[in-house]
């Protein structure tokens, strides 16, 4: 069935009537998020002129940076939901309505928002705090501080209540050497990315809605696409979890992906295979839209991808078993892709149905001051022996910087004569 003639209220429908399978409490959940789904989403929103629904409102008055249909777009709202609800169903616990309220808002706003520019952003929430001031809906609302939106907060997921809470980036501890190249610092923009990220590695493997633990993180060059998905895996424990990059590009083929993936598992029982030592594997997959779009607009490479993650496997090449089809268990994916447009490919709608899509933004003022600044206070602290006017100097130069490179960007634009012009963090 095409995208447009599904539609995506039998997506939720169908969600919904399997979450009562979970436990016994599930179905007083499912009446206060049928709800909702039919106040928010359903219904026309103030002030939308022609627009049916939200969907239809969206569709006329936003712009993504990457094309993604309402199905892709419903079934990523369930996916983060369902993630954020995975320790209720494990607690056997029920929240409170506005508890509900606030993870679902934070499920929307990724859900549709995740594949937008900060502009398009604030857009979006906007409008969707018009339709809960209509509804009535007030508590779902975060006290957000000038310059923010519902993107920089989350529900607290330690708290039952689930108050909103702003993204705070942990305490970076600087290593023994400091190799400049190398630093992973941790920003707003990175931590509420390892959050998405965590989540759905975390999710059960499901077909209603499809989720398979994937997740393929969008962005310009220099928005720490890479470094995001690094910092991720570092913190993974070798005894449980291992992880490979696989760097594609356009002299990838099919054949060389099948036998990268394969050199990093071992036979388990029969023709089913899993990472060495009965571990987990994530698989970070570098640049995935970078494969070749041949003479009939298929990207062969990413359609074996697709096969991979939505199958958990492909067929043996081997010439004795050709046909047979090989299962890989424990792998889960992160894929990373500049914006499709200007030269650059899209990715297929079959893969892009397998993750859950969302934009890395350029980093804000707040999270560059918080990058150089780290490094700078590390660099030159009374500890270090730098003197009191030295340290002083240190704390004005991160912020002089910046207004700088701000000015820098708004006077020195791009031309056709001057297409290097872009100023970003590298």
């Amino acid at each position: 069935v095409s995208a447009s003639d599904l539609g995506w209220e039998p997506i939720v429908t169908a969600w919904l009537q399997r979450r009562p399978e979970l436990g016994a409490h599930r179905s007083a959940e499912v009446d206060v998020l049928q709800g909702l789904f039919n106040r928010w989403l359903k219904q026309q929103p103030p002030n939308a002129g022609a627009a049916q629904d939200f969907f239809d409102w969206n569709m006329r008055n936003i712009k993504k940076i990457m094309e993604a249909n309402d199905s892709i777009v419903i079934c990523n709202v369930l996916n983060i939901l369902a993630a954020m609800l995975k320790p209720c169903v494990e607690e056997n616990v029920i929240l409170a309505d506005d508890a509900y309220r606030r993870t679902l808002t934070f499920a929307v706003m990724w859900g549709f928002g995740g594949l937008l520019e900060p502009e398009e952003r604030k857009r979006l929430w906007d409008k969707f705090v018009e339709i809960l001031q209509d509804a009535k809906h007030h508590d779902a609302i975060p006290q957000c501080q000038e310059g923010t939106t519902v993107f920089e907060y989350v529900p607290d997921w330690t708290d039952k209540a689930r108050p909103w809470r702003m993204w705070t980036p942990t305490e970076w501890k600087p290593p023994k050497q400091l190799r400049f190249s190398a630093l992973l610092i941790p920003t707003m923009d990175s931590c509420r990315a390892e959050y998405l990220i965590n989540i759905i590695g975390n999710h059960d493997f499901t077909r209603t809605p499809p989720s398979f633990k994937s997740t393929m993180l969008v962005g310009a060059p220099g928005t720490a696409k890479t470094s995001t998905a690094l910092m991720y895996v570092s913190q993974f424990s070798q005894e449980t979890m291992l992880a490979k990059r696989l760097n594609l590009s356009s002299a990838t083929t099919p054949h060389g992906f099948q036998k990268t993936v394969e050199a990093e598992i071992e036979r388990k029982t029969g023709k089913t295979f899993c990472p060495p030592g009965g571990k987990k594997m994530t698989v970070f997959i570098d640049d995935a839209s970078m494969p070749i779009v041949n003479k009939w607009g298929d990207q062969v490479t990413n359609e074996l991808t697709r096969q991979l993650v939505e199958m958990s496997g492909f067929y043996f090449l081997d010439k004795d078993k050709r046909g047979d089809f090989k299962h890989i268990e424990g792998l889960q994916y992160i894929g990373a892709m500049g914006h499709p447009g200007g030269g650059k490919n899209d990715i297929p709608n079959r893969l892009k149905s397998k993750f859950l899509c969302f934009n890395m933004v350029l980093p804000s003022t707040m999270s560059v001051d918080s990058i150089f600044g780290s490094i700078m206070r590390v660099k030159f602290s009374a500890k270090a022996g730098a003197k009191p006017s030295v340290v002083d100097a240190s704390k004005k130069l991160c912020g002089a910087t910046v207004d700088v490179w701000d000015k820098v960007k708004r006077s020195l634009l791009p031309t056709p004569l001057r297409f290097h012009y872009i100023f970003n963090m590298r």
